[in-house]
């Protein structure tokens, strides 16, 4: 009888040890998942800074120094 309840608690604690890891694998898996970033396309990485002249040529700000932008309004 004592080794039946022996055995009967063990198995309790081997599926609450594998129903805990398995929670914390699905946490660390949605973690993962909300910590990534979608690249803005409108954003590219050689125009990194967000202050600068208005390139009308590439639409995005740079440092006024495309020498086939222009930087005034038509």
């Amino acid at each position: 009888m004592v080794k039946k309840d022996l055995i009967k608690n063990f198995w309790n604690f081997l599926l609450f040890v594998a129903a805990s890891l398995w929670v914390l694998f699905v946490e660390m898996i949605s973690l993962l998942g909300k910590s990534t970033e979608a690249p803005d396309p409108d954003k590219s990485l050689s125009n990194s800074d967000r202050t600068g002249a208005l390139n009308y040529r590439t639409g995005q700000l740079d440092d006024g120094t495309d020498p086939y932008g222009w930087y005034e309004n038509d």
